[in-house]
């Protein structure tokens, strides 16, 4: 007795406690039996039970061809059965078609509109296309402009996408989306109707300093968005560059040609008698 030097082993105290521990019997350290607590009636109740199992185990368990043993599951008799919820599931499954289907519809309206809107202008501007010039131009700016209309109508719904909406993240952004799209569509009737190349040099210039702004607000949102204005970025700051030099090159030329003859007034007075 007394203390134990550190250097000291006792290799048998150890010995004893992991034997000792090896040979209970696992299972009594959490019966109450093991302290000296039983109940009768739960004692009973589980002494009928295992007669039952056993009952039921040797009426069901069978033998199939393979020598394999089934057991039937003993289930519990006498209980309610569970309440089908077949028309509530039915009710739902159609509400949420209702829901697919509008859902699908809010999805692709705002795209399908926003590609649709920049083209509704494109078309309304060719309408001021002369016959005579409506053979180039349709060759030349009309299939330029559908690419390009369509790619601004689609960087803008990124931006509505990407900002959820019209908001004020989304304010500037699309306000020069929108002045862009005003000054596009007033182009064709200023240059082909009216014949100003003064005022056609000042509405391309107009554009390409809000096509500007819209590559830079745009690409802080979306990058995608931004990629698409810049080509139309490039159209618009080539066909300013060329308006400027018809308009410092030739503009009595273009005057002149604009301008109607002495003997077209005469044809049209002649006419009007």
């Amino acid at each position: 007795m007394g203390k134990i030097p550190p250097t000291e082993v006792r290799d048998d105290i150890s010995s004893l406690c992991v034997t000792t521990l090896l040979s209970l019997d696992l299972e009594n350290l959490w019966k109450l039996d093991a302290i000296g607590v039983s109940d009768a009636e739960v004692e009973k109740k589980t002494q009928s039970l295992q007669a039952e199992m056993e009952e039921h185990f040797a009426h069901t368990t069978t033998r199939d061809i393979e020598g394999r043993y089934e057991v039937a599951l003993p289930w519990v008799q006498d209980k309610e059965r569970i309440p089908s919820n077949k028309d509530l599931a039915e009710n739902q499954l159609r509400k949420n078609k209702d829901v697919v289907a509008q859902d699908t519809m809010s999805c692709y309206l705002p795209i399908t509109s926003s590609i649709l809107i920049p083209h509704l202008g494109s078309y309304l501007g060719s309408i001021c296309v002369s016959e005579q010039d409506f053979v180039w131009y349709n060759k030349v700016y009309a299939p330029v402009w559908m690419a390009l209309h369509t790619g601004m109508g689609y960087s803008s719904y990124l931006i509505w996408k990407e900002c959820r909406g019209f908001n004020k993240e989304s304010a500037l952004p699309l306000a020069l989306y929108g002045s862009t799209l005003a000054l596009n569509w007033i182009w064709p009737p200023t240059f082909f109707t009216a014949r100003s190349l003064k005022w056609a040099f000042v509405e391309t210039a107009l554009m390409a300093g809000t096509a500007t702004g819209c590559v830079v607000t745009f690409s802080k949102i979306n990058k995608t968005a931004g990629g698409l204005m810049s080509s139309y970025l490039v159209w618009i700051t080539m066909a300013t560059v060329l308006i400027y030099r018809l308009w410092r090159d030739n503009p009595p030329a273009i005057e002149a040609a604009t301008e109607p003859s002495n003997d077209s007034k005469d044809k049209e007075a002649d006419k009007k008698d």
